[in-house]
């Protein structure tokens, strides 16, 4: 069984960043990447992805925006990829199964 997945992030870099890591693992395809909020929300209610990667610091939805709006249908496991741990509580509090720290 694949794992699908969706990467969200303003940034060319950190899509590519977690991009690179997926694809060491054969069995996690990505479906998309996204570098707004916005399009992150039509995208994981259209694809239903299983795991989400999102960025928290986006304007003008930032990640945990993103994962408030998704209902709990459409909310796949969330992992929030960020450079900030001021946000790690709430995401937490959101049910992420990870917090990630870019360097």
């Amino acid at each position: 069984m694949s794992l699908d997945a969706v990467i969200v992030d303003d940034e060319v870099a950190g899509r590519k960043a977690v991009r690179d890591r997926c694809c060491v693992y054969p069995d996690i395809r990505v479906l998309a990447e996204c570098d707004c909020g916005a399009d992150a929300i039509e995208v994981i209610r259209a694809k239903r992805p299983h795991v989400a990667f999102l960025d928290v610091q986006m304007k003008p939805l930032t990640g945990i925006d993103v994962a408030v709006q998704l209902s709990a249908e459409d909310t796949p496991v969330i992992v929030f990829v960020t450079a900030f741990d001021q946000y790690a509580v709430r995401a937490f509090e959101l049910n992420a199964v990870d917090y990630l720290l870019k360097p």
